[in-house]
């Protein structure tokens, strides 16, 4: 039995971003409580059941507020020596509250229910489909499938291909958030939002050069009708609309290399690349995603100390939507374990001092959020 609570309060001004300095009120708090029982943990009989009540205070300009109620409870059965069932239920009702756009409060509700089937139909081959169906308040009724396929090729090798069909309903956030900021824009939520529909592709290979070396290969592709996204044509004025298609397609690498016992090498390399169809006027490239994003790293570790060195890199970036179309990083994070219940650490940021910034935006050729300079965190951990 599990009960798990959290809490946490920010109050005070913050500027926009640094084209609009100007502080403006911060006001967030999250309030959560929930109450877990799970039993057959370690076998293949296990279950759970959650219940919990959340309050979020938004960090933005609105004053609004949601507290969802809920509760999920999940349970497995051995069929066969080869098979063994998932099953489930889910149950959310949550409701927001903002003054500036009505009185009272608004809200939406789901239940779901689940089932899922992992078959091993053969030594080295194994099948895992689901299905699960939605009845929401806004969104409506929907039945959606997913279907994977795995292929164990020997002990340090597998592949795997899997579909999954896409029903994502809009939250309370897309559907009533409003607060007008008279010159400085506005943030306008939609009710008649559709729920976000469409299918998912994966497949990839994880294998293994040798022992101490370890290559990870996945792409995927999705297509999505009505996806749902905050639009603006002016970086002032922001409404949640449908749009009518969007198209994703991606690739990732990673590698995995262990020197010796104490030091590892990783590196990995990440493409994106999203589309959208506004009206059936042609797809349109999203510049506000990154394209090609490369990580390396250098581990030390031994029984006091952890060290680790990373650096990433992104390039191809939009300037439409960047104020750099590339950048280089290094981050240096050390601990070090002084007892048994004590550890210290030292985090430094940003070694190379770069300019750059991870979340779109851009005015006159300037990050509006840009991320920090070089910068350090030291501190002590203490367990009891």
């Amino acid at each position: 039995l599990t009960l798990a609570y959290d809490y946490s309060a920010m109050d005070g001004v913050y500027p926009y971003s640094v084209n609009y300095v100007s502080p403006s009120a911060l006001n967030k708090k999250t309030n959560n409580v929930a109450l877990r029982y799970d039993w057959n943990k370690d076998s293949d009989k296990s279950g759970y059941l959650t219940v919990y009540r959340n309050y979020y205070g938004y960090y933005n300009f609105g004053d609004m507020s949601e507290r969802t109620y809920g509760f999920e409870g999940q349970q497995s059965f051995v069929t066969g020596k080869n098979n063994k069932i998932i099953a489930g239920l889910e149950y959310k009702n949550a409701s927001g509250e903002n003054i500036q756009s009505y009185e009272g409060n608004k809200g939406i509700n789901n239940r779901a229910v689940f089932l899922q089937d992992q078959w091993q139909f053969a030594p080295t081959w194994q099948v895992n489909a689901g299905l699960r169906y939605d009845k929401h308040s806004n969104a409506g009724s929907k039945t959606t499938g997913s279907l994977a396929l795995n292929k164990k090729f020997s002990e340090d090798s597998h592949a795997y291909l899997s579909c999954s069909q896409v029903f994502k309903a809009p939250t309370i956030d897309d559907l009533y958030y409003f607060y007008d900021m008279g010159s400085w824009g506005k943030y306008v939520g939609n009710e008649n939002l559709k729920p976000e529909t469409g299918n998912v592709w994966t497949i990839g290979y994880d294998f293994k050069t040798s022992p101490s070396t370890e290559i990870n290969l996945s792409a995927f592709y999705s297509k999505l009708n009505d996806a749902i996204n905050w639009h603006t044509t002016d970086y002032m004025n922001y409404y949640a609309e449908n749009v009518d298609k969007e198209t994703k397609r991606g690739l990732e690498i990673a590698v995995l290399h262990k020197l010796n016992d104490n030091m590892d090498l990783t590196g990995s390399y990440t493409y994106a690349k999203v589309e959208d169809n506004y009206g059936n006027t042609g797809y349109k490239r999203d510049y506000d995603y990154v394209p090609n994003l490369y990580r390396f790293g250098v581990r030390y570790h031994n029984k006091l100390w952890n060290i680790d060195l990373v650096a990433s890199g992104a390039n191809g970036l939009s300037q439409q939507s960047y104020g750099e179309p590339s950048y280089l990083t290094l981050d240096l994070n050390t601990r070090y374990k002084i007892n048994k219940d004590v550890t210290a650490y030292l985090k430094l940021y940003n070694l190379t001092n770069a300019a750059f910034a991870e979340q779109a935006g851009v005015v006159n050729g300037q990050d509006s959020y840009p991320m920090a300079a070089r910068s350090f965190i030291a501190g002590l951990e203490y367990k009891f």
